[in-house]
């Protein structure tokens, strides 16, 4: 299970999730996994970017965080009683 902000640090490229080096040093941790029958996985920041990586071979992915989650449901519901 790759750590996507810790690695996009190690790789000098914070936060840039979508950056080649990142989706190179991704994609190559994706294959080794499979070479060794070990299923490949990474935490995510954002369902396209879970999707992006599924697409690619990623058999385990987490998305969000809980504080992000608890902070987009608490957004919706502020929005829902400002409106009514």
């Amino acid at each position: 299970m790759i750590g996507p902000a810790d690695l996009s640090i190690s790789l000098g490229v914070p936060g840039e999730f979508e950056h080649p080096k990142m989706i190179a040093a991704m994609e190559a941790h994706r294959d080794s996994c499979i070479r060794h029958k070990v299923a490949p996985g990474t935490q995510t920041r954002s369902p396209l970017l879970a999707k992006f990586w599924k697409e690619r071979g990623m058999l385990f992915l987490g998305c969000n965080h809980d504080a992000g989650m608890l902070l987009e449901r608490a957004t919706e519901i502020a929005k829902d009683i400002h409106a009514a």
